[in-house]
């Protein structure tokens, strides 16, 4: 079978594949990444998200593949926010 179809490629483009990549991704630091600087957090330790310690309240997480962006973790009334921006910075 043909990987083209009507002349076009068959397979997702990149841009359409990304919003789930995203969501995977904030799984994967919910459960890991985030959970230990929570942990440093409840421990007192310095930590970049404390502005108490000279942290400016957010930290940058960058996943593996770049097309995703980065993402911009801060912790608000023991919520964490998570903002996706589209640029590596």
């Amino acid at each position: 079978m043909s990987e083209f179809k009507g002349g076009y490629r068959t397979e997702v483009a990149r841009f359409e594949l990304i919003p789930g990549e995203r969501e995977l991704f904030e799984k994967h630091i919910e459960t890991r990444d985030l959970v230990d600087l929570a942990g440093r957090i409840e421990r007192g330790e310095p930590h970049e998200v404390n502005p108490n310690y000279g942290g400016q309240g957010y930290t940058y997480l960058y996943p593996e593949a770049e097309d995703l962006g980065r993402v911009k973790v801060a912790l608000i009334n023991d919520k964490w926010k998570i903002d996706w921006e589209n640029k590596r910075g």
